[in-house]
């Protein structure tokens, strides 16, 4: 799995440097769009991004798991859980790299 992590700076960077826009139009640029992911996320709407990838909410039913730490049994309760699911280019091209 993949640990590299790109800050806003960086991206906004490539941006930049790509799209031939200003330094602080790529930062605004950047910002908004990281802003409109956790606005949706947090309302739990889908989000679609074509030849990407999406993300939706699953639900998720109680279930009976065990502490670890004392083996007593718990139960978890019911939750809503953001995924993530590539479509099939993103899984190649990863594969591929």
């Amino acid at each position: 799995m993949l640990n590299n992590k790109v800050s806003i700076a960086e991206l906004a960077e490539r941006l930049a440097l790509r799209f031939n826009i200003a330094q602080n139009d790529a930062v605004a640029i950047v910002k908004a769009t990281r802003d409109f992911f956790i606005d949706n996320i947090n309302a739990q709407n889908r989000i679609v991004i074509k030849r990407f990838g999406s993300v939706k909410y699953t639900k998720v039913l109680p279930y009976e798991s065990r502490n670890p730490l004392t083996g007593e049994k718990v139960v978890t309760k019911h939750k809503s859980v953001p995924r993530f699911t590539p479509v099939r280019s993103t899984i190649r091209y990863i594969d591929d790299n």
